[in-house]
């Protein structure tokens, strides 16, 4: 994560928290932390340490891959493909039309 991304984390934090507490068996990634590592002569690279949710060997809907960008992160209509993965704009998208609580999608 850069900089940016690491500060629009920490203030999603507590509301992914509270999520994960009302939903326990959310198959949103778990987070156990975030690291940054400094090395002498390179810029500080911050770290996030989360379970691999596709493992969990539940049957799911939706399937998402967020990276926090919005640049090539889409999948076209088009390419969806059921159990398909999808991508940062695709949730937006669905976010925009249920005009809800974002994690409405993941209940």
């Amino acid at each position: 994560m850069n900089n940016n991304e690491l500060r629009v984390f920490k203030e999603a934090l507590p509301e992914y928290v509270e999520h994960i507490r009302r939903n326990p068996n959310s198959l949103i990634a778990r987070i156990y932390g975030v690291f940054t590592v400094i090395m002498e002569d390179l810029v500080p690279v911050h770290l996030l340490l989360m379970s691999n949710s596709a493992q969990v060997g539940k049957d799911y809907e939706l399937c998402f891959d967020l990276k926090g960008s919005i640049i090539n992160r889409k999948v076209p209509e088009h390419e969806i493909k059921p159990k398909g993965t999808l991508k940062d704009v695709n949730l937006l998208d669905m976010k925009k039309s249920r005009k809800n609580d974002p994690f409405l999608l993941f209940r």
